[in-house]
């Protein structure tokens, strides 16, 4: 991943638990540089080889900044998606 600051580090335990929940819906809540963005992305992109359609998918952030670069991201990787918003 070219976003990754480490792209050679693997996912952590809570990272992987995210991105690969059976839960329909999750809360992510981290500290600046946690990797927040990178999971969440791959946990669009494993939804969506399970059949979940991107525009489907709704993200909620805490800024108008961080909703757009999780848009531009998502785009990047999954498509379109239905929301990305504060």
């Amino acid at each position: 991943q070219r976003h990754r600051k480490n792209p050679n580090h693997p996912m952590n335990t809570q990272q992987q638990w995210i991105a690969q929940s059976p839960e329909l819906w999750n809360i992510v809540l981290a500290g600046p540089g946690s990797g927040k963005t990178f999971t969440i992305i791959e946990r669009a992109k494993m939804l969506k080889t399970r059949g979940v359609d991107p525009k489907s998918m709704a993200f909620v952030t805490f800024t108008n900044i961080g909703a757009a670069v999780l848009r531009r991201r998502l785009k990047e990787t999954v498509g379109d998606v239905g929301f990305v918003g504060t």
